[in-house]
């Protein structure tokens, strides 16, 4: 297994177009260097421009507590912005954080205007929101941020073309569905979830795709080796470890061989201080979450956990049921680590 530590990471937390330009908010940072500016480049050589990175301190505070001089890491920007589809390379931005004069890497993310996303695909209404997001109002734009940051890894493999049969495992309300359900035909994509309610907006909404209510345990209603992809975000960061097992040994049951899982997974990073004496000891720990009163509903009230591993972990553990080929730290929307499994 590879563990490839990207650097620097980036997120950009809002994105607005006013007119023919592209309004930003973000955050940037490199563990190692503290960073003073970045460089903005839209385009292969057709705009940038330089930005002072500015105080930041809920990112010290709450990604990086012991790392100060993330503090200094935010951007506010605006680049060129063109509306026409066919501009899409335009549409690529390259953030490259710098220390003075120094490049200290490169972070690359793809821009999309979100207004006209209600009239694409309709936005589930809040209660099946707060299910995948709590109480913050970004379900499109985390969406696509995780979309982007999937669709890229999913590139290196071929690209969803490549994938006949694609399966969102706790799909949720499509906070990731709906951007694959505009690159993908639909009766390639299937869902599943615990969660009854949303799993029947979905069918509604996307339709031709098929989705499944489904218990939570295995099994599920899937047919034997049925899929070439599944992926799953913000799943095995909550379940204890017993369901784990449990779940990944379904995954490689659905899954066809040769056929890619990719999973996400709260690294050691971000675990909480109380709980990295039990991290360092077995590679993984688990705790109750505040969130699971959002699952209660339909989940009970000790299923959901929040659960912290280390590669360590995932690679001696977890290749009982795949061979894991990558780790990719903070690859998800610059907070979970992302893990990609082959089935043998």
């Amino acid at each position: 297994m590879r563990v490839i530590d990207t650097q620097p990471i980036a997120s950009i937390q809002s994105m607005e177009v006013q007119g023919d330009a592209m309004h930003l908010s973000g955050w940037i940072v490199h563990r190692e260097y503290p960073l003073t500016h970045v460089t903005l480049r839209a385009g292969p050589g057709l705009w940038t421009h330089d930005v002072p990175l500015s105080d930041r301190p809920d990112v010290c505070k709450n990604l990086y507590p012991e790392i100060g001089h993330t503090a200094v890491s935010g951007f506010n920007a605006v680049v060129p912005w063109d509306p026409n589809p066919r501009a899409a390379a335009a549409r690529r931005l390259e953030i490259i954080a710098k220390s003075g004069e120094a490049e200290r890497g490169t972070v690359s993310v793809e821009l999309r205007d979100l207004d006209p996303e209600p009239a694409r695909f309709p936005v589930p209404p809040s209660v099946l929101k707060r299910h995948v997001g709590g109480r913050r109002d970004d379900f499109l734009s985390t969406g696509w941020r995780i979309y982007s940051d999937l669709k890229g890894q999913v590139a290196r493999l071929g690209g969803w073309a490549r994938f006949d049969r694609i399966h969102d495992w706790g799909c949720g309300c499509g906070r990731v569905f709906r951007y694959l359900y505009e690159e993908v035909p639909a009766p390639c994509l299937f869902g599943c979830d615990i969660d009854r309610e949303a799993v029947r907006w979905m069918s509604e909404n996307a339709r031709g795709s098929s989705f499944e209510a489904i218990r939570k345990l295995p099994p599920t209603p899937y047919a034997d080796e049925q899929f070439a992809l599944v992926y799953g975000i913000s799943i095995f960061t909550h379940l204890n470890e017993a369901m784990q097992d449990r779940w990944l040994g379904e995954l490689n049951r659905i899954t066809r061989p040769g056929g890619v899982v990719a999973v996400s997974v709260h690294g050691p990073e971000l675990v909480p201080r109380r709980l990295r004496p039990r991290l360092r000891k077995r590679g993984f720990a688990d705790v109750g979450s505040r969130q699971a009163f959002y699952f209660v509903p339909y989940a009970g009230l000790r299923y959901y956990r929040t659960a912290y591993h280390t590669p360590r972990y995932v690679e001696e553990h977890w290749s009982r049921y795949f061979d894991v080929l990558e780790y990719f730290c903070r690859a998800v929307n610059a907070h979970q680590d992302l893990v990609i499994m082959r089935k043998r």
